[in-house]
């Protein structure tokens, strides 16, 4: 409940100032989607979900500069994987907040826009996992890192009403999250749905 109070008064306060930012060289979307990673963590999670709102200041017709906050979530899938296990329960969340830019192309005869984003910022990743096994015992684990990433992806927006413009684009990301060993150990895409004002 309180996460959709929280939502809605994001959604709401961005219309009501739709108006300011569209005169301004300004965008705001708000964008929902779905994540799961793509190593070898895809064959043991469920697909997750992605929300977010990101801003960009429009540097001219076709280079736009900004940031990307989302949070990203999934939980374990683990069916029949190992008998000693009766009940699995968890979540990954990794937060993001990606400094980015976007080149943006018109394209010929219409209001609509394709595009190709990348950017360079901070992720955190919590990890939680409650596994029961079959005679009752319960065996929780939960790590926690962080550390640098990119994000890369394209997309296109079509003209919805004169001030608004709905986006889709897919991000695939790799977090620099070992860093003790100089590897991505975190790598996952988002396809996301969003409302650009």
């Amino acid at each position: 409940m309180k996460k959709t109070t929280i939502t809605a008064t994001v959604v709401m306060m961005l219309l009501s100032f739709s108006t300011f930012i569209w005169g301004q060289n300004i965008s705001i979307s708000v964008h929902s989607g779905i994540a799961q990673p793509t190593d070898s963590e895809q064959d043991v999670t469920a697909v997750g979900f992605n929300v977010g709102v990101k801003g960009f200041y429009h540097l001219n017709d076709h280079l736009w500069a900004g940031a990307r906050l989302a949070l990203n979530r999934w939980t374990p899938n683990l069916p029949g994987r190992d008998v000693k296990w009766l009940e699995c329960k968890g979540s990954t969340m990794i937060i993001e907040v990606v400094p980015s830019v976007r080149y943006v192309v018109e394209i010929p005869e219409t209001k609509d826009h394709l595009f190709t984003q990348a950017g360079v910022g901070f992720f955190m990743r919590k990890d939680q996992l409650e596994l029961t096994g079959i005679r009752g015992e319960i065996t929780k684990t939960s790590e926690s890192k962080s550390g640098l990433g990119v994000n890369f992806g394209l997309g296109f927006d079509f003209k919805f009403t004169d001030k608004m413009k709905v986006e889709v684009f897919p991000l695939y990301e790799l977090i620099f999250d070992n860093i003790g060993k100089g590897t991505f150990t975190t790598r996952f895409y988002s396809l996301n749905l969003g409302v650009l004002f």
